[in-house]
């Protein structure tokens, strides 16, 4: 059997061989390429079959109604096994269809912000220490269960479906066993006032990252120590005549303008 393998996920490339978790293996993988929400497991058919056997208004059900994501997910299925059996490929993906520019500031914003930060997350803090945004960055990223991007990943919106279970994995990765949801969502609030995350009012288990201060918090995980300016010297006066220039006028010329800002250095800590 010939695998496909993306992004760490691997599944079968003729979908008609795709059992349940290569078709929920595809899905996510789908949903993090395009920037579309991924359907709920509940709603996917069981196995790859299935999943051809879906029409448009079929689709339109499994993505709840959003047409741009059954379009997508319908097409890659297609294409996907029109490729495998070597059959007239359909129509080409519509590959940036659910997230179309409509306002002037959309050609210079990211679909994916996240993606820049992959490096930073898998980095890992000072010392090798991995922050909690990076594991949840992490677990996003791989389409670990448990936690799920709620629409367009470039929205930042997340929720933790099973949070218990998402705990549990960090409790693992930094080896306190006894880790439970309470003590993860009191840190996540540590990151309110960090402008690194905030709460989604009205939502259970919701979050939503703001990009602006994960990226300056990514930046000073390595930055340098950053060193405050010192004020301009002044402009020295001009000199008078040799025989009129006192010698503690002459030793006020050759000083050298020192201030505090000089030599104590400012470091930004987050």
């Amino acid at each position: 059997m010939t695998y496909l393998i993306r992004n760490n996920a691997s599944f079968l490339v003729d979908p008609a061989k795709w059992e349940r978790c290569d078709v929920v293996r595809c899905v996510r993988w789908v949903a993090r390429k395009f920037g579309v929400r991924a359907p709920r497991r509940s709603l996917l058919p069981r196995c790859g079959a299935d999943l051809l056997a879906l029409d448009d208004h079929a689709w339109l059900q499994v993505c709840e109604g959003n047409s741009a994501a059954a379009r997508i997910f319908s097409a890659y299925v297609a294409h996907a096994h029109a490729s495998a059996t070597g059959r007239p490929p359909p129509a080409p993906l519509p590959e940036h269809q659910a997230a179309p520019a409509t306002s002037a500031t959309a050609a210079t914003a990211l679909p994916e912000p996240y993606a820049s930060l992959s490096n930073c997350a898998r980095a890992g803090g000072s010392g090798g220490q991995v922050q909690l945004w990076q594991f949840l960055l992490e677990e996003l990223a791989a389409g670990a269960p448990g936690i799920c991007w709620e629409g367009a990943p470039g929205e930042g919106e997340f929720r933790l479906s099973d949070p218990d279970e998402v705990a549990r994995r960090w409790g693992r990765r930094k080896q306190k066993p006894n880790m439970n949801y309470d003590k993860l969502s009191r840190a996540l609030r540590y990151y309110y006032d960090k402008n690194i995350m905030t709460k989604v009012h009205g939502k259970r288990y919701a979050y939503r990252f703001c990009w602006a201060g994960l990226a300056a918090a990514c930046r000073a995980q390595d930055a340098p120590p950053c060193w405050r300016c010192p004020p301009p010297a002044p402009t020295p006066a001009p000199a008078p005549h040799p025989r009129s220039t006192p010698a503690t006028a002459r030793h006020a010329t050759s000083a050298q303008p020192a201030t505090l800002l000089e030599l104590v250095p400012s470091r930004t800590y987050y």
